[in-house]
């Protein structure tokens, strides 16, 4: 049995640790939590790690890296492309692939100062329930690259009408073969791309329901990246209970229907029946609404948009009016 220990050095660091480890396969038996450190335990955890890492540059393409113009410039930015041996002008992809084949090595370069992205708890304008001021503090070369290879594997895209990426992180204990891992994965290989809005967080609940299948209860960060890398809003979703709400609220093919309402809601033109609907939607999969009176607002809803829009060719009134139609009501 061998044992890794991982610096975090905040909250959200060690959240992007763990859920970066849903993408490992073998070589863990578990993960825990000491004092500031992720531990590792299992036969392999190098090549489980390894591995996985091997994985982010494959899913994440050419994202970006969550970095700011200091970061750049740092020596500790510097430090961590030549420990993993990748140029500073390399894409995005090469730190992860190069650190998964030089794995020995990053864990032998020792500490750095924490990079913008692990220090967002720490800002004045983040909104988390982890803000504690500014501190001092080194953190490994592992840490730091397992920070980011959590960060861009569960960042779910870019909000354009408010700026922010959507960051997500499973709050299901980690276990080997939960499934967690392989739902991201297929998000990021179908470039699933986010709805305009991300603001609205019972709207965007159900589109994430629908389009990242977990069974896990998930924290939704908005992290603004720039020249500082700050969470601007957090909240709580529990994305198994909602997916298993939309099931018993509808019978028949909903889905495509559904998505049509959620994308329209989720845009600036979004006329306040289709908001009003997606919101009573949300009461009823959490059982404060019951679904009689979902179905009647649906319908009353098709009939007010039918009289003011483009009649049948509008996509949204036909989408809500299917929608009403297809609730399940005994």
């Amino acid at each position: 049995m061998s044992q890794l220990r991982v610096k975090t050095f905040s909250k959200f660091s060690s959240d992007l640790i763990k859920s970066f480890f849903y993408l490992v396969s073998t070589g863990v038996d578990g993960i825990a939590e000491d004092r500031g450190e992720i531990v590792v335990e299992g036969p392999d955890p190098m090549l489980g790690i390894g591995e996985a890492l091997e994985l982010v540059g494959e899913l994440i393409d050419n994202e970006r890296l969550p970095l700011t113009g200091n970061d750049k410039t740092s020596k500790h930015y510097k430090r961590i492309m030549e420990c993993v041996g990748s140029p500073l002008d390399a894409p995005s992809s090469d730190l992860f692939v190069k650190a998964s084949k030089n794995l020995s090595n990053v864990v032998e370069c020792g500490d750095v100062e924490p990079l913008a992205l692990m220090k967002t708890e720490f800002y004045e304008e983040s909104r988390t329930p982890h803000f504690q001021g500014e501190v001092e503090g080194k953190v490994n070369v592992l840490g730091t690259i397992l920070t980011f290879a959590g960060y861009v594997t569960w960042r779910l895209g870019r909000s354009s009408r408010e700026g922010f990426s959507v960051v997500v992180t499973p709050l299901t204990p980690w276990t080997m073969g939960s499934g967690i891992g392989d739902v991201i994965v297929n998000y990021k290989r179908n470039k699933v791309k986010l709805p305009e809005s991300a603001g609205i967080p019972w709207a965007f609940s159900l589109w994430l329901a629908v389009h990242l299948p977990l069974d896990s209860p998930v924290m939704v960060y908005h992290v603004k990246e720039g020249q500082r890398i700050s969470v601007s809003g957090g909240y709580f979703s529990d994305l198994k209970r909602i997916r298993e709400g939309l099931n018993k609220t509808f019978t028949g093919n909903w889905e495509n229907y559904l998505e049509d309402v959620l994308r329209y809601s989720l845009s600036k033109d979004s006329p306040k029946e289709a908001i009003t609907f997606v919101q009573k939607l949300y009461e009823t999969v959490n059982g404060a609404l019951r679904k009689e009176e979902l179905a009647f607002r649906g319908l009353r809803d098709y009939a007010g948009l039918i009289a003011r829009e483009s009649g049948e060719e509008n996509v949204v009134v036909r989408a809500i009016g299917r929608l009403a139609s297809l609730i399940s009501v005994e």
